[in-house]
């Protein structure tokens, strides 16, 4: 894993799936009683520490960091994907709230745990993949961006879309395992196995920091 023409891709970790009082959470434990456990545990104890741990090696070593957001832009969420629009519609329907928030809304925003600083990109998405009708290849591309650690949520939709968008547009893609979430271990691991042929080994934080410390000490 080469640090040349790297970036870090932070793939929806925003507060409306990280906070429990969030419509999205609330509705979803609602039709499913204890859906949304395994993906908070998984976050608060493992995905968002190592996803601070990246972001931090990655700012000493000056490795561009980018942070995608699935959010809405018209009010009526009719630019999101067919199924986002869908739950949400149906949350709307069911509770009178909206799931998804649109993009100028607190909600929408990246957790304030790993926030992003002055000198980051944000992208704002309305589909699973971080690449469909954003401009990210274009943005990469002038940036001279050739590889991408990618963290964030939710291992088997939105991370893995994303991941093999990016094998398709010839980037090396680093799906770090340790720093990615799913609604259940079994999805979660499953997506992994199953991108592997496409987007390659799956690495850890672990790998990830050895690779900045060591460029970092060497600047």
């Amino acid at each position: 894993m080469a640090l040349s023409g790297m970036a870090v891709l932070v793939i929806d970790v925003q507060r409306y799936y990280t906070e429990l009082t969030s419509p999205l959470v609330t509705f979803t434990e609602t039709l499913y009683p204890g859906g949304t456990d395994y993906l908070q545990r998984r976050l608060d104890t493992v995905v968002i520490p190592n996803i601070k741990r990246i972001l931090a090696a990655a700012r000493n070593s000056d490795v561009p960091i980018i942070y995608a957001r699935l959010c809405g832009i018209r009010d009526d969420r009719g630019d999101l994907h067919r199924n986002f629009r869908e739950f949400d519609h149906s949350a709307y329907k069911q509770a009178g709230i909206h799931v998804y928030p649109l993009a100028n809304e607190p909600l929408a925003g990246v957790d304030l745990r790993v926030a992003p600083l002055p000198g980051d990109t944000i992208i704002d998405k309305t589909s699973y993949s971080a690449f469909h009708a954003t401009g990210l290849h274009q943005m990469l591309h002038s940036m001279d961006i050739k590889q991408l650690v990618i963290t964030g949520l939710t291992t088997s939709q939105c991370v893995n879309s994303t991941a093999r968008a990016a094998s398709d547009y010839d980037y090396i893609t680093h799906m770090v395992g340790d720093a990615q979430a799913d609604y259940e271990l079994s999805d979660h691991n499953a997506a992994l196995y199953a991108s592997e042929p496409i987007t390659g080994r799956t690495v850890s934080t672990s790998d990830v920091l050895s690779l900045l410390t060591a460029h970092s000490e060497r600047s």
